[in-house]
């Protein structure tokens, strides 16, 4: 899926987009949706919205 659409794409090109030793894509759009998250689920952080684009380790939740 790219933009809503659905895309049909040469592997090869795929190739050049993703991530393969961290299974994910290069580019992550979805980073930059983390701040606004977090302030919606009251998630003590700072409001910092500076685009780091660096991934953070999620912990598991304690039960």
């Amino acid at each position: 899926m790219s933009k809503r659409n659905v895309i049909f794409q040469p592997v090869a090109e795929l190739k050049k987009q993703t991530d393969f030793e961290h299974r994910i894509p290069k580019e992550q759009w979805w980073l930059k949706l983390r701040p606004l998250m977090k302030i919606m689920a009251k998630y003590k952080a700072s409001y910092d919205v500076s685009d780091s684009g660096q991934l953070e380790h999620i912990q598991p939740w304690s039960i």
